[in-house]
């Protein structure tokens, strides 16, 4: 078999819910550097996402956020596009759902 680039538990879930997943590993497009979508997004790209061998992917992925960080977003949830949010939405109940609790 060979190497994938997501993570095992994507793999093993049907098409449409890979399209789902991988359709939200972009972050919202005219966002500010500092928006607090910025680190959700890095988060859910390291859940789907393996690291290149011997990379340290701080600036697009990383495994920790903090409960500030995800406060910060749902109290400026109204300034991003709903086409965006439907997606990060969509990907997240299915890491909800799917996702081994390791």
């Amino acid at each position: 078999m060979s190497e994938s680039d997501v993570h095992e538990w994507v793999s093993d879930l049907p098409f449409k819910m890979q399209a789902v997943l991988l359709s939200a590993l972009r972050g919202c497009d005219g966002v500010r550097k500092e928006d607090p979508s910025k680190a959700l997004v890095r988060k859910y790209r390291a859940l789907i996402l393996k690291p290149a061998a011997g990379s340290t992917p701080r600036s697009f992925m990383h495994d920790n956020v903090t409960q500030s960080d995800v406060e910060l977003f749902l109290s400026d949830i109204d300034h991003y596009p709903l086409h965006w949010y439907i997606h990060f939405m969509h990907a997240a109940e299915i890491v909800g759902w799917y996702k081994p609790d390791d």
